[in-house]
């Protein structure tokens, strides 16, 4: 405990920080387990990794690629997948977009690749959204330590996060121009409107990233 701990009897927000960087090892001391313990970045790759891996699988039980190319209503498949896209909104887009250039910029004879084309665009989107998960949340984390402890950073990160949620909803706004469609949900490959609103919320997830890991070093710091 530092000397400013000592006199206030309450750790500084500043001291909170600085112990940041050694709370992912486990406390061995028999104290409640914080959420650096129970969600380190690992775990939470590792849980995003089996619900996207999850709802790819049902995606191909439930034919969700011929689906897509052909067009249809929302069904269970798209809320899973809004769901997994509205924690990992910019791996998803990313991947999405890259498995869509994949596909039409390589003038191949898919079908003799044993796949049709559009089940090759989501067998390459949802392998690319596996492989960006851990980019995409190695960055939140070192932002986030980057950044708590540190007023004008952390006022920087909120600007920021929210500019990115506020730019995700025109985008979807935006995007949201049905024509004829309008009052209809229609689900096919030209519907991104949920991949924009996505990235919107991946300021959101940051934020609340942020909050979680501060919350937790400083309950951490006061036992």
């Amino acid at each position: 405990m530092t000397r400013s701990e000592e006199k206030s009897g309450v750790p500084t927000r500043a001291n909170c920080a600085e112990r940041i960087c050694a709370s992912n090892v486990p406390s061995t001391l028999g104290c409640e387990p914080t959420f650096q313990d129970l969600m380190s970045i690992r775990k939470i790759i590792s849980l995003n990794a089996l619900l996207i891996s999850s709802v790819g699988l049902f995606g191909v039980l439930t034919d969700e690629p011929y689906w897509r190319a052909v067009g249809h209503a929302p069904g269970l498949y798209d809320y899973l997948f809004s769901l997994a896209l509205a924690l990992n909104g910019p791996s998803g887009f990313v991947a999405d977009f890259a498995a869509w250039l994949a596909t039409n910029n390589f003038h191949l004879n898919w079908q003799a690749l044993l796949l049709a084309e559009h089940e090759w665009r989501f067998a390459i989107q949802y392998a690319l959204w596996l492989l960006f998960l851990w980019p995409q949340w190695k960055a939140y984390d070192t932002l986030v330590r980057w950044c708590v402890g540190h007023p004008h950073r952390e006022t920087s990160l909120h600007l920021a996060a929210l500019s990115i949620a506020l730019i995700g909803c025109v985008w979807a706004y935006e995007a949201w121009t049905p024509g004829h469609r309008v009052g209809l949900v229609f689900i096919d490959r030209y519907f991104w409107v949920v991949r924009a609103v996505g990235l919107g919320l991946s300021g959101v997830v940051i934020l609340l990233y942020s909050h979680l890991l501060m919350k937790g070093t400083y309950a951490r710091s006061l036992e």
